[in-house]
């Protein structure tokens, strides 16, 4: 059965925080909000959100990722591109080949996901626990991982040039 998730559920986070405090004076709205395939352009799955008419495209596509995994949706190969996922849980998700350049996944479970080969050049995983995770061929050129747990991950043939990688821990990695 599908669900439809809205910017002020407890899962999500300063894009709700806004809405909330905006409730009562703009309308909450539910739209269908497509997930499309990086390479295809054609539409992965459509999520069902609800949120203010003026939030951004990136917390549309944020709210959207997390209607896909509660939903069972494929998130491998998908345009994720610019995406707002802040303190998303994303752990075992299959994001293989997935384009996350310049998403914000800052304090984000990716615990045991599946990165390989994405793109997360220049995305902010600050604090983001990707232990155990598969970042194998993933580019994470400029991306931010200050504080990030990298504990036992698979980074092989993973693009890190230019990647901050302040205070992050590397055990096992």
């Amino acid at each position: 059965m599908a669900m439809t998730l809205r910017a002020s559920d407890p899962i999500h986070h300063e894009g709700a925080a806004a809405a909330n405090n905006c409730r009562a004076e703009k309308t909450m709205t539910t739209e269908t909000y497509e997930v499309r395939n990086r390479w295809t352009n054609e539409v992965q799955f459509a999520a069902q959100i609800e949120g203010t008419p003026d939030m951004t495209p990136a917390v549309k596509l944020g709210l959207a990722v997390r209607w896909g995994r509660q939903n069972n949706a494929d998130l491998s190969h998908a345009n994720l591109n610019g995406a707002d996922l802040r303190g998303a849980n994303l752990s075992d998700a299959n994001l293989s080949d997935a384009n996350l350049r310049g998403a914000n996944l800052n304090g984000a479970d990716l615990r045991g996901a599946d990165l390989s080969h994405a793109n997360l050049s220049d995305a902010n995983l600050r604090g983001a626990d990707l232990r155990d995770a598969y970042l194998n061929g993933a580019n994470l050129s400029h991306a931010y991982l200050n504080g990030a747990n990298l504990s036992h991950a698979n980074l092989s043939d993973a693009n890190l040039s230019d990647a901050n990688l302040s205070h992050a821990y590397l055990n096992g990695a």
